[in-house]
């Protein structure tokens, strides 16, 4: 009964898990317009900046295959609600943060918060049918959610400044009540036998080069948002200005993580993926170098693609790891997503010796790596298939 259920309102169960996913984004994407204020207002250098977010990173992902076993045996709605209130009272208090030791604080908790959700998340988009265009609708409001908060936040830090954080608390309540009541319907998952979270079978080197993709993308993908930012403030514009082009970023890539599920249903999963990476090079180098008329439209194609790898990563490591896709998961969603973190840490450490324009050049061919690996997953499956 509570499968045909599932079943019988699977898109708009979809729609509630995507809608919770675009809660808690919307509430942690703040987090990079704080950065120039925190900069501005408190004296924070790059590298302290770039060191806030590896922090974020190393929270949000090393953490995950531990808030996984707990989705796993707990009630995995619980856990949902419970990482909203939660980020919501982390981000609420790291504008009032007096110190880098305590503004350190609040992101790791925030960050935690984050690590908690997406196992979950995920699991609940595990007991519905169609499970691609259910991980296509889970990743795009995510994107979505981010996208939408330099447009909804940016106006109070502008008329607030730091302390405008503190409006995330309420906003985050109301959210936690509004998801809660939509998912609801969603009966629990049964606890998984040992066998579907260990996994047997598969192949380990292609889910390796899959987390080894979903990096790639990740380290361009934190770079771009810790710092595009500061980087247009630096050009001449404004914090209003700069919550506009990362919200333009943002909403491309939820429209490519939109988009990527329906064209794997047609194309498949591999050409959507190394096309998506194929394509980040040469967009990157129009962007920086092909006047700033023509920058908004190739800093959207770099969104896209770099949304569109994202779904697609999941169902290929789940792909690659047939008998325990939920391990596969936690691993490119966890371990796949730490070097966003990284990326950015490396390019505040970059800018501090150089400037930000040469780091942020420094991106334009990464992505290379990851249709090496691309490449070299096509190899290692059709070994696979052949026996």
């Amino acid at each position: 009964m509570a499968q045909r259920l599932a079943v019988q309102r699977a898109l708009p169960l979809s729609l509630a898990v995507a809608g919770s996913h675009a809660a808690l984004e919307l509430i942690l994407n703040i987090l990079p317009l704080t950065y120039p204020l925190l900069v501005a207002e408190r004296g924070f250098s790059y590298t302290q900046i770039g060191t806030l977010a590896l922090v974020a990173s190393l929270c949000g992902s090393l953490t995950q295959p531990l808030f996984g076993w707990f989705s796993d045996r707990f009630d995995a709605k619980k856990l949902v609600i419970i990482s909203l209130v939660w980020i919501a009272a982390a981000m609420s208090l790291l504008g009032i943060s007096s110190t880098y030791t305590w503004v350190l604080v609040c992101v790791g908790l925030a960050t935690l918060a984050s690590a908690a959700y997406h196992p979950s998340g995920a699991s609940l988009v595990s007991r519905l049918t169609r499970k691609g265009r259910a991980m296509s609708l889970f990743a795009a409001g995510g994107s979505l959610g981010a996208a939408l908060s330099p447009l909804m936040i940016a106006g109070l830090l502008s008329f607030f400044g730091l302390p405008g954080t503190l409006f995330l608390l309420p906003i985050g309540l109301v959210l936690a009540v509004l998801i809660g009541s939509a998912l609801r319907p969603l009966p629990r998952m049964e606890r998984p036998s040992m066998t579907s979270l260990t996994g047997r079978g598969g192949s380990a080197t292609a889910l390796i080069l899959i987390i080894t993709f979903s990096g790639v993308r990740s380290w361009v993908e934190g770079a771009l948002v810790s710092f595009l930012p500061e980087w247009q403030i630096v050009q001449g514009g404004t914090l209003a200005g700069a919550g506009r082009i990362m919200s333009l970023f943002l909403v491309a890539m939820s429209l490519g993580g939109l988009v990527s599920g329906f064209l794997s249903d047609r194309f498949g999963k591999w050409p959507v993926a190394i096309t998506s990476v194929m394509i980040m090079p040469p967009a990157y180098w129009l962007f920086l170098n092909g006047g700033s008329a023509l920058a908004p439209v190739f800093l959207a194609v770099i969104g896209a693609a770099i949304g569109a790898s994202n779904p697609i990563a999941i169902l290929m490591a789940q792909q690659a790891w047939p008998k325990g896709v939920g391990m596969a998961s936690s691993l490119v969603i966890g371990i796949g997503w730490l070097p966003a973190g990284i990326g950015a840490w490396a390019m505040g450490q970059l800018a501090d010796r150089t400037s930000l324009d040469q780091a942020l050049t420094s991106l334009t061919w990464v992505p290379l790596i990851a249709v090496g690996a691309m490449l070299a997953y096509r190899f290692q499956m059709r070994r696979v298939k052949a026996g």
